[in-house]
């Protein structure tokens, strides 16, 4: 498996991951995947952490989508759109040590969400009595990162 992932790569001239490595600086292709094999196989492999690139990529299409402009969509469909938004960064951020990272990103998200809501007309939106606004949210449909 590693080996075919390899293999496409190299047909696509892979740019260096987040640890630096490029195809050039690996000189025995094989030993380095043994070695990766190894470490996954053994749960001993460290990913590095998430660069700040990839979440200020993110808060700012969160930011986009919850803005002024969307004042007019319905709250379901603009939840909607954030949770399918969150999915797609869930499978990125997956690998790793994702727990901190799904907890800036959950709270920002709701952050947002909740700043949203409340602006959007002259009348301020509350959730009912009975509710939180994390269940409110919840029961609009976000679906928060979550690490398990």
């Amino acid at each position: 498996m590693l080996l075919a992932a390899w293999w496409l790569v190299l047909k696509n001239d892979g740019a260096p991951g987040v640890d630096g490595v490029t195809l050039r600086s690996v000189t025995d292709p094989q030993a380095f995947l043994s070695a990766l094999q190894e470490e996954l196989r053994t749960k001993t492999y460290r990913p590095q952490p998430v660069k700040r690139v990839y979440l200020a990529r993110l808060r700012d299409r969160v930011r986009e989508l919850t803005g002024p402009r969307w004042g007019w969509k319905p709250a379901p469909a603009l939840i909607g759109e954030v949770t399918r938004y969150l999915r797609g960064w869930d499978q990125y951020f997956r690998h790793g040590y994702p727990a901190t990272t799904y907890h800036v990103v959950n709270g920002y998200v709701q952050e947002r969400l909740v700043h949203h809501l409340c602006r959007r007309s002259q009348r301020r939106y509350r959730p009912p009595a009975d509710q939180t606004w994390y269940a409110h949210l919840q029961s609009q449909g976000l679906r928060l990162l979550s690490a398990k």
